[in-house]
């Protein structure tokens, strides 16, 4: 834990070791996704938590990874497990709204929002993002909500935000793909195939002639064709799909890369985690 704060070189090499020499203990693997998960690597860490899982039966952790794969049904089973347990009843509060929020049940999340008036950052995200609360703007600190910020801000197809977080990527890989730079779109999808691994784009009818903006705006697509696509080459892999569509359908297509809610395996750790961690560093 001490490396991790302390950001030195090998704690993510530190905490590999600890899960090699103890690979069924649920806490090496937590400090394995802790590591990952504040590295950008949100697909190891959501490996890490499967294993830390499995080692402690944890509806909590099993409940992180359906939200993390929009498995809503099975995301709601757990999170029933986990209230029973009554363990973290504040914490089950924050994840079940965001996942009110995520699944679409707006006037459920509406209804247990006096639940979140302790000024807990996570909470804060959620409200402010859902239009729920505009006070109480989430901290520096608060990198998912530098994320959402600039996702709300990139709607509009501009691609000029810049932020110093690993899901620039998915902003440069928008940007170069409409500006048709095949070499550097390519490059951006291999960051974030790094992050994500194989990654879920979801093909739809739309006559938008810049692509890809509802990826930003995070709303389920209903009835949309779906691939999972992995660097390198994903620019004409996307080219090619699009215009088999069009040809097959005779109607305009789009796509949006359909992003995993990572941001629960970072709230696993607490909202004070990010705020030793993050405080201090300059955007």
């Amino acid at each position: 834990m001490a490396k991790f704060l302390l950001k030195e070189k090998d704690a993510y090499e530190f905490a590999e070791n600890a899960v090699k020499r103890f690979p069924n203990n649920k806490y090496t693997n937590l400090l394995l996704a802790m590591n990952a998960v504040y590295n950008g690597q949100y697909y190891k860490a959501y490996m890490a938590i499967e294993e830390a899982a499995k080692s402690a039966n944890d509806p909590l952790l099993y409940f992180v990874m359906a939200l993390y794969d929009k498995d809503y049904v099975k995301a709601k089973e757990y999170l029933s497990k986990v209230f029973l347990q009554g363990k973290v009843k504040y914490v089950a509060s924050i994840y079940q709204g965001y996942l009110h929020y995520l699944s679409q049940e707006g006037d459920k999340l509406y209804q247990m929002r006096k639940n979140f008036e302790n000024n807990i950052p996570c909470a804060n995200c959620l409200l402010r993002y859902s239009k729920l609360k505009a006070i109480n703007v989430p901290p520096d600190y608060c990198k998912y909500w530098k994320v959402l910020e600039s996702f709300e801000y990139e709607t509009s197809g501009r691609f000029e935000t810049e932020m110093n977080l690993p899901e620039q990527a998915i902003i440069s890989f928008l940007g170069f793909y409409n500006y048709n730079n095949e070499e550097m779109a390519n490059k951006s999808f291999e960051e974030i195939s790094e992050m994500f691994g194989e990654v879920r784009i979801i093909f739809f009818p739309n006559d938008s002639h810049v692509k890809g903006l509802k990826t930003f705006s995070m709303e389920p697509i209903k009835n949309g064709k779906v691939a999972k696509l992995i660097g390198p080459g994903v620019y004409q892999k996307l080219k090619n799909i699009i215009q088999r569509l069009e040809s097959k359908e005779g109607v305009r297509y789009d796509f949006a890369i359909d992003l995993p809610f990572y941001e629960g395996i970072k709230m696993l750790f607490g909202w004070r985690t990010c705020q030793m961690y993050y405080e201090g560093e300059e955007e």
